[in-house]
């Protein structure tokens, strides 16, 4: 009689997407605007919804010019999800995450950054006792950022 064992598979953990390359050729107005990912032009659309339970969160979706369409969830613990092949079967971040990830914070910094230098006319609003040579030849103490 021929016993039968079990056989248990080895599988590696899901190496990490590279890092895609992007740029906000259009930043978004109203929920709408386009992002280059590696090279491919998506429009990115973007959602606010609430959970069951009342949290908020967001949905991008972003379409490609042939009309494929992926979707990016926030999940309620803050993360990103997509539904994308690589995503999917995978298991990891995909390009789709990596860049609307770091695309918004990007707008995020630069909308801070903004901001701040709205506030400040002229290096003297931040600290009176130095001119702008100073700020410019860093001699002097460092200037708190937004960001």
């Amino acid at each position: 009689m021929t016993q039968l064992t079990q056989l248990r598979v080895y599988r590696p953990a899901p190496s990490p997407a590279a890092p895609p390359s992007w740029e906000w050729l259009l930043t978004p107005d109203n929920g709408q605007g386009f992002l280059e990912i590696n090279g491919t032009l998506y429009k990115v659309t973007e959602f606010g919804f609430t959970y069951d339970n009342g949290a908020g969160g967001r949905l991008w979706k972003l379409r490609k010019a042939d009309g494929t369409e992926y979707q990016l969830t926030q999940t309620a613990d803050a993360d990103l999800a997509c539904d994308c092949p690589d995503a999917t079967y995978r298991g990891r971040e995909c390009k789709h995450v990596l860049a609307v990830r770091e695309a918004y914070a990007a707008l995020d910094r630069s909308d801070r950054l903004g901001r701040w230098l709205a506030a400040m006319e002229t290096p003297a609003d931040v600290c009176p006792s130095h001119s702008a040579d100073d700020y410019r030849n860093k001699s002097h103490d460092a200037v708190p950022m937004p960001f």
